[in-house]
């Protein structure tokens, strides 16, 4: 039933005389391009905020309050990078800022590979600053470039489409990281629980360290054995937990390096010059 009122509500929008909302702004190749890349963008955004946050909190055991400061960071460095790219914009062709912008967005999620159960807190606000950075190579840009060749009475219609997008990535991409990380973990943990085998010898090993630990500390001699078997369970929950993340990472990676050579689509062109056809 959803798709055919999908499908029924966009026949109606292109063929009524006085639609809300004009799709024929989809015709310019420019806006539509943008339009996609903004979807992608805002996808790979919101998903990657949401799963710092959800990282840090559950996984690492961070307050609210440390978990937003792991994100302020980037904030602030996203600020200073719009000023920097609104500059720079004015020299260099549009559609190689934006290729720029998803060749480093890509590699900012594969720094964020390096993520592991003893991560310090300077590490993890270096990654979210450097996913910041890279966004804010994108989003002016992007949107100059979608913008750029669209007459004017499609403004209107063209940005209400431009923000619909925007905000319809971002939903998805906070629907498909969770549900990606949940995946995984289940995924995860069906390989690393093949370790806690009392066959497998480094796995005894460290139950017997652990054990030596909680004597050392004074917990009762009955009760050992079952709590460092408790805390290997877990470790083991802990580590599928940062590796269903880690994934994350690496599926948001791949999704902006096949963005970049999209930006070929674009027409080339500069901030406040006109369409050029080389």
């Amino acid at each position: 039933m959803k798709t055919i009122g999908l499908v029924g509500g966009v026949y109606w929008l292109l063929y009524a005389r006085k639609p809300i909302v004009d799709l024929r702004v989809f015709k310019d190749r420019n806006f539509a391009v943008g339009a996609f890349m903004l979807f992608g963008m805002a996808m790979v955004l919101y998903a990657s905020t949401v799963a710092m946050a959800e990282l840090t909190q559950q996984v690492f055991d961070y307050t609210a309050t440390w978990a937003g400061l792991v994100l302020s960071p980037g904030a602030a460095v996203l600020i200073l990078i719009i000023m920097l790219v609104t500059r720079v914009m004015r020299y260099v062709q549009i559609r190689y800022v934006v290729g720029c912008g998803f060749l480093c967005l890509g590699l900012a999620m594969v720094y964020a590979h390096g993520l592991s159960p003893q991560i310090d807190f300077t590490t993890l606000a270096l990654m979210r600053g450097a996913q910041a950075a890279c966004i804010g190579l994108l989003f002016a840009p992007i949107s100059t470039l979608a913008y750029r060749t669209l007459p004017t009475e499609g403004g209107g219609d063209a940005t209400a489409l431009f923000t619909m997008l925007r905000n319809l990535g971002g939903s998805i991409g906070i629907s498909l990281a969770t549900s990606v990380v949940t995946n995984r973990e289940q995924v995860r943990q069906a390989y690393l629980v093949g370790d806690l085998s009392p066959f497998f010898q480094p796995y005894n090993a460290t139950v017997q360290r652990s054990g030596e630990a909680l004597v050392a500390h004074g917990a009762a001699p009955s009760a050992v054995p079952q709590t460092a078997i408790g805390w290997m369970y877990q470790s083991l929950l802990q580590q599928a937990s940062t590796l269903a993340y880690i994934d994350l990472f690496a599926f948001s990676a791949i999704m902006c390096f096949a963005m970049v050579p999209l930006i070929f689509l674009f027409a080339p062109v500069k901030a406040g010059g006109a369409v050029s056809t080389t």
